[in-house]
């Protein structure tokens, strides 16, 4: 295994539940980079194992995907430019500025060493090797023997105990909330002029909400009115102990007879989570500094536990999009629900281009046959054409008996450079693709083959979540659908036909032919394009 020193200034975070690295300016991040799995690509597309700042300035010298690194034999290779064919252009392309090796311009793959410097535009990379550590536990063992021993302070070992004993309890819990509810029942029986506890979780557009609450006396609470003065204005990493003083107390601390209070941030993620809050109301006393150490080892445990909670979400959310969108989309995604963006999953009007691929003759193939039979065709057929749909940039909206339907640019969630063009153009190539996959491999029974057909068509679609509340979807209706289910059924066996608008928006850029004006059902005479076969 191999590591890349990052540049100064810079640092990197690593997002497992897309299992990327991600490059920025500050140092509070990791300075090397583990490259344990191969391919690993740098370059600027949300897609690549290492992704680097995105602007329209850095675009004029770092590409999307710039360089990257395979393995051969015990080593590791670099080489210049994309791993897999760029969607545009459906081929593999060379970075904007060329990758720098030891200071030279790489022509052709090399083999990278401990000492290397790899420069992708503006950044250069140290390529470290691993070094083997060995250990002398004899020599460690005689250095302990010689130092004075220490006894430990009464107070910490009573602390790590009951730290211990919450722990074991977090253990057996499978929930995030009943594992807030947990900390907080601990603290109130640890800290004693504690009455209530609660978790305030930060809101995705600011704020604070209670998110779980307990009372010494009343147990968990559903109706927590906290004091907004203790933590109106509190910095991101401050801890407050409010000492007794009625001279300085609150409107809302007098009237809930509040004294005394502690309020600690509850940090993970980067960020502010919320806060741990505790207060006095009712009974008297104060928190001591005691109390406020304990509290802030009690907001860790909490915050441990939100960030779990969100890393695992983040996860699903990342995992469940994956078959329906491509890489690229999947992280825009999970990085606008990281910032709390609202995602374009409402119902509005765009233009798409929509493709439907099926297979010409199987209500004939299905006759006699077993539901095996049937499935082994299938699904193959469905993840040949599912995967040439997210490769080239659009999202699988439904599978449809023996088809499936594709859409081009009316994703929740675009990039800067999506335009009318690119989605035509990106579709048409699909189409062209799923012709070539399927084709060259499409599975035979007896004398029976089933050849693919793929139909284009750009216009108004409706987007959104449609359904009702007990079953939503994410899908496109709309006249433009209905018209490009009909081109399939005009296409030629493993070949793809479109309508005058896609043509329009592809122009030169991919050869086809007039099919001239066919009568289709619904929509009158319409010019037929065609591609392939």
């Amino acid at each position: 295994m191999i590591y890349l020193g990052i540049p100064p200034n810079h640092s990197c975070s690593w997002r497992p539940e897309l299992a990327q690295w991600v490059l920025r300016e500050g140092a509070d991040g990791r300075t090397t980079v583990p490259i344990r799995e191969t391919p690993f690509v740098i370059g600027r597309a949300a897609d690549c194992q290492l992704v680097l700042p995105n602007s329209p300035e850095l675009a004029k010298t770092t590409s999307r995907w710039h360089c990257h690194i395979t393995r051969k034999d015990d080593g590791c290779l670099l080489a210049d430019g994309s791993l897999k064919p760029a969607p545009e252009t459906g081929k593999v392309k060379p970075s904007i500025s060329g990758t720098l090796l030891n200071g030279k311009r790489l022509a052709q793959p090399a083999p990278l060493r401990g000492g290397d410097v790899i420069g992708v535009g503006p950044w250069v990379f140290e390529v470290r090797a691993a070094e083997e550590k060995r250990v002398d536990i004899d020599d460690i063992l005689r250095t302990i023997n010689t130092q004075p021993s220490r006894a430990m302070d009464a107070r910490s070992s009573r602390g790590f105990a009951q730290l211990h004993e919450l722990f074991r309890r977090l253990s057996r819990v499978h929930d995030a909330q009943e594992g807030l509810f947990d900390v907080l029942d601990y603290a109130l029986s640890k800290i004693a002029p504690a009455v209530v506890a609660a978790v305030l979780e930060e809101g995705p557009e600011g704020g604070l909400a209670v998110r779980a609450a307990c009372h010494r006396d009343a147990g968990r609470l559903l109706d927590l009115r906290f004091s907004s003065g203790l933590v109106q204005g509190l910095p991101a990493d401050r801890s407050i102990l409010l000492a007794p003083s009625g001279r300085s107390a609150t409107a809302s601390q007098v009237e809930a007879q509040i004294s005394s209070g502690l309020v600690v941030p509850l940090r993970g993620l980067e960020q502010r989570l919320g806060l741990l809050y505790m207060d006095n109301r009712t009974r008297g006393g104060s928190f001591s500094e005691d109390d406020l150490h304990l509290a802030q080892a009690l907001a860790s445990v909490a915050a441990l536990q939100l960030s779990l909670e969100k890393q695992a979400f983040f996860s699903r959310l990342a995992q469940n999009m994956r078959g329906y969108f491509g890489p690229e989309v999947v992280s825009l995604i999970v990085e606008a629900s990281r910032a709390g963006r609202p995602l374009g999953l409402g119902v509005r009007g765009c233009e798409a281009t929509v493709l439907f691929a099926d297979l010409q003759g199987f209500s004939a193939f299905c006759r006699g046959r077993s539901p095996q039979q049937v499935s082994e065709l299938l699904n193959p057929f469905y993840r040949v054409v599912s995967e040439r749909i997210q490769e080239h940039g659009g999202h699988v909206d439904k599978f449809l008996g023996d088809g499936v339907m594709g859409v081009f640019g009316a994703q929740p969630v675009q990039s800067a450079s999506t335009s009318r063009e690119s989605h035509a153009v990106q579709a048409a190539r699909c189409g062209l693709a799923i012709a070539a996959a399927w084709g060259g491999a499409s599975l035979s029974q007896g004398d029976l083959r089933l050849p693919v057909r793929v139909g284009l068509n750009t216009g108004a679609v409706v987007a959104g979540n449609i359904g009702f509340a007990g079953r939503m979807e994410y899908g496109v209706i709309g006249d433009a659908v209905n018209l490009a289910s009909r081109m399939e059924k005009l296409a030629r066996p493993n070949a793809v036909a479109f309508t005058d608008s896609t043509r329009g928006l592809i122009g030169a850029k991919l050869p086809c032919e007039d099919g001239g004006l066919r009568e289709v059902q619904g929509f009158g005479q319409v010019r037929v394009w065609r591609m392939g076969a």
